[in-house]
Parts: structure tokens; sequence; C-alpha cells
């Protein structure tokens, strides 16, 4: 049975499905079977499990892990531009790429966050949903929104780093206590409120990632456009 490459995503202690190992990175590739089930791979695995075909696929899929360790951030200009620099792909994989994750993080991963959805999106994420495609034109119009909004909270690298902080806090306030849960609660409410953390905020829910395994420190650099104004 052939499966379809879906996303690139966080995940926390699950095993690849083919090892099964632990996936220790807590980052995998999401596959999908023709039911619609969705099985987490490590890197290596997954390129085992897919035909030509998914392999080419593989290359377009959404990547919602850019704030994790080792990542680096597309749209920075080669040698340092800064968060949400002007260098955007020319290449139509990467363009297809890059489209459809900041279409998704806004319309879909950061859905429950209010004000992080945006109309003019909905038709293009109901298509990708359906098709696993945008046209040339949806490519191009979602790109200048993104640009549009580089340097601020809708920037990509900013709702990257949202994401990633958003769900390692969800991954801990999991394991922690609910009498232990208040900070955590507070921090999470502003980052959903303000769509970034202070570089305090982001300092302290470090001191609790550490309780994940495998967790290595996220990048915050897309709080930066915020940290300047401070």
């Amino acid at each position: 049975m052939p499966y379809i490459p879906l996303r690139k995503d966080f995940v926390f202690d699950v095993k690849c499905h083919v090892c099964p190992r632990a996936l220790t990175s807590n980052v995998a590739i999401i596959l999908c079977d023709n039911q619609g089930r969705e099985y987490p791979y490590g890197p290596t695995c997954v390129r085992k499990e897919l035909d030509k075909d998914g392999l080419a696929k593989l290359k377009s899929i959404p990547d919602f892990t850019k704030a994790a360790p080792g990542e680096e951030h597309e749209g920075r200009k080669t040698g340092g531009g800064g968060p949400g620099g002007a260098g955007y792909p020319d290449n139509q994989v990467a363009r297809m790429r890059r489209a459809v994750t900041y279409l998704l993080l806004r319309q879909e991963r950061l859905a429950h966050i209010s004000g992080a959805t945006y109309e003019p999106l909905a038709a293009y994420a109901d298509d990708y949903g359906q098709r696993r495609m945008l046209s040339g034109g949806a490519i191009s119009h979602v790109l200048n929104i993104a640009r549009k909004c580089a340097d601020g909270k809708y920037g990509f690298d900013n709702l990257q780093t949202v994401y990633a902080y958003d769900r390692c806090i969800d991954r801990i306030l999991q394991a922690t206590p609910p009498a232990k849960q208040e900070w955590l609660n507070d921090v999470q409410a502003s980052l959903r409120r303000n769509l970034y953390l202070s570089e305090k905020q982001a300092q302290g829910v470090e001191n609790w990632f550490s309780n994940i395994p495998g967790h290595q420190p996220l990048n915050p650099i897309g709080f930066s456009w915020a940290w300047r104004s401070q």
C-alpha cells in the first residue's frame, strides 16, 4: 500500500513506524495511508518506504520544524540577512514548500490561536487539502502575503517559532501536575495572545523544556522583531 508524505512536524514520545526506534529528535516525517491514517517516520526509514513518486512529493511537503536545532530559516539572505529577509526561493519546488508551510501554519497548525488565520488564505487551504497542490498563482499570492508580513508577528519565521514553542509547552503541560502549571499556562496564554515571547519568557520556558526527553534548545530568532522594540 503506497503512503503519501504529508508534512515534517514535531512529535513527542513516539517511535518510527518501521524500526521502531524512538524518534529522539522529536521531529518526524508524517506519512498517511489511503484511509487518512498518519504514521511517523525517521529520515532514513521514510526514504526506504516511499516509491519514486513519493520521494518526489517529499521535497514539497510543508516543514513546521524550522525552529528546531540545526534547521536553517528559509527566507534569510545568504550570509546573514536577518529574520524574514528578502531572499525568497526561486526554485518552484522550494516555493511550493514555503507557500504551503506558511499557508497551513496560519490556517491549520495555529488555527486555535485567535487572529492567526487570514480569510484570503482560506480557499487556498481548502484547495490544498483536497489536491495536495497549489496553482502557480496561489503560490505567488501566498508568498506575497508572507513577504509583506515578514518582519512582524505574521512573518514566516515568527509563526514557525510560535508553533514550536506552543507545541513544546503543550508537551510539558501534559507531564506537569496541575498544581505546578500556573506559570506555564500564563506563558502559553501570553504566546497565543501576542504571538511572541519576551527574552525572559523564552529563556525561562527552555528550563522546563529540558525535561522533554531528547530536547535541545529551540531557536527563538523568530521573536527578534518584537525584542528589538522592547
